[in-house]
């Protein structure tokens, strides 16, 4: 019973220096848990060995494996194979695939650029209320798209396409002329990505007529 006493009144003690903090109750404190041998804030349990453990004088260091903190990278560990860690493992899959999407479209654009070198614009006949120059750029963009539909049929050949312009810049007609085309398909095709373009409105907002002349690379 004195020790559930001695315990109760420490801790009593103990509360009321955190409200006000007095020397006579930290003494009494003290004095209570050096006679009862109990822990407090002002005295604490002394282990004594009498037993010499390290007799030959020699230290020896002890490396205890602890988990990273949450939140911490593997790299704050250095020696560690990162590419077995289970989170290094994570990562590469996950940027798998956007590295093969990225070498997708790296790929897809050097075939554009490859298709862009094999064609180009020989001539150029214009009438109506557009300019050379501006016509000329907007149909440099659709070289690769040209040369897209129609290589494989006999690319040595010319190419000359005959249009016909809406006041808005968009395609009203195209005849194809200077090749037949073994491949239906290509012709279908050329006819598609024609009448999708859409070139510079006429400054007099009338029709025009453009006859371009397209070279391939053999």
């Amino acid at each position: 019973m004195r020790y559930l006493w001695a315990r109760h009144r420490i801790a009593l003690l103990s509360d009321y220096n955190r409200l006000r903090r007095d020397d006579l109750r930290i003494k009494e404190v003290t004095e209570l848990g050096l006679a009862y041998n109990l822990l407090t804030a002002y005295t604490s349990f002394l282990a004594v060995d009498t037993e010499v453990r390290n007799r030959g004088g020699e230290q020896t260091t002890i490396k205890q494996p602890l988990p990273l903190p949450q939140g911490v990278s593997d790299y704050a560990v250095g020696g560690v194979k990162l590419s077995l860690a289970p989170s290094s493992l994570l990562a590469r899959k996950e940027a798998a695939p956007a590295r093969i999407e990225e070498r997708a479209m790296q790929g897809e654009m050097k075939d554009q650029e490859k298709d862009k070198r094999a064609a180009s614009i020989q001539k150029i006949k214009i009438s109506g209320g557009l300019t050379k120059e501006a016509v000329l750029q907007a149909l440099e963009k659709h070289l690769g798209d040209i040369h897209k539909c129609v290589k494989g049929n006999d690319p040595g050949r010319n190419l000359v396409l005959h249009l016909t312009i809406n006041p808005d810049g968009t395609v009203k007609s195209v005849k194809i002329a200077g090749r037949d085309f073994k491949n239906p398909a290509a012709e279908r095709c050329l006819l598609e990505e024609v009448k999708g373009w859409k070139l510079p409105a006429p400054h007099d907002g009338r029709e025009a007529r453009v006859t371009v002349t397209f070279v391939f690379a053999v």
